[in-house]
């Protein structure tokens, strides 16, 4: 009956800037753009990588997300990518700030990064774009469960 996820909607606090960053920085493609003339929506646009797709819509006044991480609802999007250290280094050259990894851990495979208008945490709220890193895990490298009193990891 479902197949799968067909996108997901993201409404930025800078939706030129987030659009830019998608595009030119991580290579997704723009495959729809158009106009909306119903406040507080001005335009959405579909963009692309691999069969993965996202819609962004550009409103008026966008509300401020909340800060706290552990918050209920959206926290982060993770890439699959074949290099880390690669894609680090080529993020650093375009400016992206890298927040976090790729951690010293044997057998890690991810970095959080900032992106244009993210959080400095990397913990970035669907209002910036964010993007983890990550390659498939090798057997046995695999976090292993929360372990503070709430359920977070330590």
């Amino acid at each position: 009956m479902f197949k799968r996820i067909d996108h997901t909607e993201f409404v930025p606090a800078d939706f030129d800037k987030t659009l830019k960053f998608y595009t030119e920085i991580l290579g997704f493609e723009i495959t729809m753009r158009r106009k909306i003339e119903r406040p507080p929506m001005k335009e959405l646009v579909f963009i692309k990588l691999g069969d993965t797709m996202m819609e962004l819509f550009s409103v008026d006044n966008p509300l401020p997300a909340s800060r706290d991480p552990w918050r209920v609802g959206y926290r982060k999007i993770a890439l699959q990518v074949e290099n880390v250290p690669k894609v680090v280094e080529y993020l650093k050259g375009k400016g992206v700030e890298i927040v976090s990894g790729p951690p010293p851990a044997a057998g890690a495979s991810a970095a959080t990064c900032g992106g244009a208008a993210a959080s400095p945490v990397g913990r970035a709220p669907p209002h910036r774009p964010s993007a983890r890193l990550g390659s498939r895990r090798r057997p046995g490298s695999a976090r292993g469960p929360p372990s503070g009193r709430d359920g977070r990891r330590s």
